[in-house]
C-alpha cells in the first residue's frame, strides 16, 4: 500500500518499496528468531521475471497482490519455539499482521499442498523508519517453519509449493484472503506425507496446546 493507504498498483514503485524496506525487515526477522529460538533463513528478494509471471497467471495482471516480494523464513525444531515467535509478532507494536495462511491448523486439507504444512504471515512494518522512508504500507511475507518441512522444501519440493497457491486463510488479525490450490509432485509429497503423520502424531500424543495456542492467537 501506498502512504495514502491505497493499494499500490504500479509494478515498478512495488518492487522499489520491497528494496526499501527489505533491510528493516531483515532485522526485525533476524531478532524475531533470536528471541524465540528459531533459525533465520535468508531469502533474496523475489526477482522482477517472477514477480511479473505470478501477476500475469495469478493475479490477472494487478500488481497490488503481489505480497512477497520482500520475504524471509524462520525454522523451528519445536511447536513451542514457533508458538514463541507467533506471540512475538502478535505483540510486537512495530507490526501490522495483514494476513496468515495458517496450514499448521488441524482442520486445514494438507491434501491441497502436497502433505506440506507452514505458517505464511503477511505483515507491515510501522517502525519510525519504516515511515520515514515512505514504506510503512509495504506488505512483507514471513514464513514460519518446521526444520523437517524446511528440508524436504529445500530437497526438492519448491517446484510443489510454487505450483501450489495453498491459500487457506484464517482470520487472526483483521483481513484475510483467500486462494486455491494444486496438485504436486507426488514423491515430495509422499515425504511430506510421512512428515505431517509424524508431528500430527505429536499434537494428538501431547502437543494438543501449542497447536491450539496457534489456532487461538488473536
Amino acid at each position: 500500500m501506498g502512504v495514502d493507504g491505497e493499494p499500490v498498483k504500479d509494478f515498478g514503485r512495488l518492487v522499489y518499496q520491497a528494496s526499501v524496506v527489505d533491510d528493516l525487515f531483515e532485522t526485525k526477522t533476524r531478532d524475531w528468531a533470536a528471541e524465540s529460538g528459531g533459525a533465520y533463513k535468508h531469502a533474496r528478494l523475489k526477482s522482477s521475471e517472477r514477480a511479473l509471471e505470478k501477476t500475469f497467471r495469478a493475479y490477472g495482471n494487478d500488481p497490488s497482490r503481489l505480497l512477497d516480494l520482500s520475504r524471509r523464513s524462520i525454522l523451528f525444531r519445536t511447536l513451542e519455539e514457533m508458538h514463541r515467535c507467533v506471540e512475538l509478532l502478535r505483540d510486537d507494536p512495530d507490526v501490522a499482521c495483514v494476513r496468515i495462511k495458517h496450514r499448521l491448523d488441524l482442520g486445514y486439507d494438507s491434501a491441497e499442498s502436497a502433505g506440506y504444512r507452514d505458517i505464511a504471515v503477511n505483515l507491515r512494518l510501522a517502525t519510525t523508519r519504516a515511515q520515514t522512508l515512505g514504506v510503512e504500507g509495504h506488505v512483507v511475507e514471513l514464513q514460519l517453519m518446521l526444520h523437517d518441512f524446511a528440508t524436504l522444501k529445500s530437497d526438492g519440493g519448491t517446484r510443489v509449493t510454487r505450483n501450489s497457491a495453498m491459500s487457506v486463510a484464517i482470520e487472526v488479525w483483521p483481513g484475510h484472503v483467500g486462494g486455491h490450490a494444486r496438485t504436486g509432485d507426488r514423491g515430495v509429497a509422499s515425504c511430506w506425507h510421512r512428515q505431517e503423520r509424524q508431528h500430527c502424531h505429536h499434537w494428538r500424543e501431547g502437543r494438543d496446546r501449542e497447536s491450539q495456542l496457534l489456532l487461538s492467537t488473536r
